[in-house]
C-alpha cells in the first residue's frame, strides 16, 4: 500500500544511519535473547571469583570489581559512542547501500522491543521441543525469528501504533 503524505514526510526528516544503529542493536537484542547454542556458565570464570570460595559478598573487592566491570564496558561504550557519531555524519549523506532492511527494522525498533519476546520464547520452545538436545539446526532459527519479530512488529505498528497516532494527532489538531 502507498505510503501517504505524513509518512513519506517523517520518513524525510528521519536519519537513516541512526535507524541502521536502531535495527542492528535490536538484532542483537533478539540474537541475545535467542540463545539457543549456549548458556551462560555461572559457575566457572571472573563472576565467581569476585565472590570468593565460599560466595561471601564480604570478601569481594569493591575497586577491583569496578575496574574489571570498567574494563569490560568502556571499550564497548567508546566503540557506540563512535559509530553513533559516525552513523550520524553518514546520515547526511543518506543511507548506507545494501542496509535498508536494516534502516528499517531500525524505524520498526519500538514494535521489535515490545513484541520481539512473544516470538522468541514461542520458536525456543518449539526449537526444543522438536529437535531436543541436537544444535545441528540452531542457524536455521536465527533467520526465521527475525523475519517473525519483523513481520509481527509490522503488523502491530501498522493496525495499532498507526491508528492511535493518528487519532491522537487528529485529537491534538482539535484542542489546537
Amino acid at each position: 500500500m502507498p505510503a501517504s503524505a505524513d509518512e513519506r514526510s517523517l520518513l524525510a526528516t528521519r536519519n537513516s544511519a541512526i535507524d541502521v544503529l536502531r535495527g542492528f542493536s535490536i538484532l542483537l537484542v533478539i540474537f541475545h535473547h535467542l540463545a539457543l547454542p549456549f548458556r551462560l556458565p555461572l559457575s566457572q570464570g571472573p563472576l565467581p571469583e569476585l565472590f570468593g570460595p565460599h560466595g561471601r559478598l564480604a570478601a569481594i573487592d569493591i575497586r577491583s570489581f569496578y575496574v574489571y566491570r570498567a574494563s569490560r564496558i568502556l571499550p564497548l561504550l567508546l566503540a557506540l559512542l563512535a559509530l553513533l557519531l559516525l552513523g550520524c555524519a553518514w546520515g547526511r549523506l543518506g543511507a548506507p547501500r545494501g542496509l535498508g532492511w536494516l534502516a528499517a527494522l531500525g524505524r520498526l525498533s519500538h514494535e521489535l522491543y515490545l513484541t520481539h519476546m512473544f516470538v522468541v520464547l514461542a520458536l525456543v520452545a518449539a526449537y526444543r521441543q522438536l529437535f531436543q538436545q541436537n544444535n545441528y539446526w540452531n542457524f536455521a532459527v536465527y533467520p526465521l525469528s527475525i523475519a517473525t519479530c519483523a513481520a509481527l512488529a509490522w503488523w502491530v505498528q501498522r493496525h495499532f501504533c498507526q491508528p492511535c497516532e493518528s487519532a491522537l494527532r487528529a485529537r491534538d489538531a482539535r484542542l489546537a
